[in-house]
């Protein structure tokens, strides 16, 4: 991979970074992301230096957007992040959708 594919991965990374993160600055998003690009530098093999980047840089920010969660007012009701990591199992999806809906009052698994 030479030097203008790596720069223009980390600006598409600086991208999904940014829509996955919104509370957390744009412009500190590239500073991350370009410090973690640094940081690999002495990498002999180049092909997934900006994947490296990009993942560590999304280790940080996680940490970085869990210190800056907006403030919800309780009548609002639970509330999750965008950015929280959601881990969903398609055969549980499958069932769930198949299996019909309880009616309020009804417990019978017919």
């Amino acid at each position: 991979m030479d030097t203008q594919s790596e720069q223009r991965a980390l600006e598409e990374a600086i991208a999904r970074l940014s829509e996955r993160f919104p509370s957390v600055d744009r412009d500190t998003i590239a500073t991350i992301v370009r410090e973690e690009y640094g940081s690999l530098s002495g990498a002999r093999v180049r092909d997934y230096v900006p994947v490296l980047a990009e993942n560590a840089a999304t280790d940080r920010l996680r940490k970085i957007a869990k210190m800056v969660q907006p403030v919800v007012p309780e009548n609002l009701g639970d509330f999750e992040p965008i950015d929280a990591e959601v881990s969903l199992d398609p055969y549980e999806i499958q069932a769930r959708s198949e299996r019909p809906a309880l009616l309020d009052g009804d417990l019978t698994n017919d």
